[in-house]
């Protein structure tokens, strides 16, 4: 990708994201729509890395061996990005860069500045944010049961990319407690059973997901039943520098 269209990515992105609404219920979250220019949702399909690449969560160490193994990854460290040839890796650099950018994260860091900023106050004027990018392909029976993520997790980006329609009932789903009192931990995941389901966001391509982490930031992802599935997200998960939190 030349410097000219990665930046006309960039700005396309940070600007959806700032002229879509904030809806609070059951907690902060933001659905962006036709957040990629179109010809790079083109791309994303040409260039996906094949299953050579790609690893079962649990294999990368991200999870316990045998945890999650219908959700294969690519992550972006050498030992996946060597595999890929020449012109994949050069996209997925790009994309990388698009995903990624400053732009990207101060515009979901200002979008909820409320609950992100006096986290941020915590860490100081020295401290810098780090986000991560994962690509994802989650296959026939995946499920993730409820959970708030990491206390070191600041906010996190879903880039919603399968265009099949069978998919439109697969999206994230956010949770409450049927004990609201009950004492929970925020590195665990929690069997459906404990919830309520409160509702989802329908899985459309071109979608992203925003959403900052709090203590009450319940969300999962309901069995994918579907036979044949490929369910395609890049994942930006930004986090603080290690603190006494972790």
């Amino acid at each position: 990708m030349n410097p000219d269209y990665l930046e006309s990515a960039k700005e396309h992105v940070s600007k959806r994201i700032g002229l879509s609404p904030i809806n609070t219920d059951p907690f902060d979250h933001c659905v962006v729509d036709d957040v990629f220019p179109q010809d790079i949702l083109k791309a994303l399909d040409d260039y996906w890395p094949s299953d050579d690449v790609l690893e079962s969560l649990g294999k990368t160490g991200r999870a316990t061996s045998d945890a999650y193994k219908e959700r294969q990854v690519m992550l972006f460290e050498e030992r996946f990005l060597e595999k890929l040839d020449p012109q994949q890796l050069e996209f997925w650099k790009g994309m990388a860069n698009i995903a990624m950018s400053r732009k990207a994260i101060m515009a979901c860091i200002q979008k909820f500045h409320s609950v992100i900023q006096p986290r941020l106050n915590e860490l100081g004027r020295d401290a810098e944010i780090r986000p991560y990018l994962s690509v994802v392909s989650d296959r026939t029976g995946y499920s993730i049961g409820p959970h708030t993520d990491t206390q070191v997790r600041l906010f996190s980006m879903l880039f919603y990319l399968s265009k099949d329609s069978k998919y439109l009932s697969s999206g994230t789903s956010f949770y409450t407690p049927k004990d609201p009192n009950k004492e929970r931990f925020h590195r665990a995941h929690y069997p459906f059973s404990d919830f309520n389901l409160h509702s989802s966001v329908d899985y459309r391509p071109n979608r992203l997901l925003v959403f900052p982490r709090s203590d009450n930031s319940f969300h999962g992802v309901e069995t994918v039943s579907l036979g044949g599935c490929d369910r395609r997200l890049l994942i930006v998960n930004v986090q603080m520098p290690s603190s006494k939190k972790d």
